[in-house]
């Protein structure tokens, strides 16, 4: 992480929105399959990936 708090946290906001991203597209795909067990889990996934994005954005 480099020294500049800025730069951090735009790295940190960054990479929580490509796991969001990432989490999205295996909720999409395990929703369209229909697949109940992995469905929920992508959507547990995809909830905790939004929230620490939200957590990044009020700074």
């Amino acid at each position: 992480m480099p020294d500049n708090p800025k730069a951090s946290r735009r790295l940190r906001r960054k990479a929580a929105l490509a796991e969001y991203r990432a989490a999205l597209k295996d909720f999409r795909r395990f929703d369209s399959a229909n697949q109940t067990a992995a469905y929920r889990k992508a959507a547990e996934r995809l909830d905790t990936a939004e929230h620490r994005l939200n957590q990044l954005r009020l700074f």
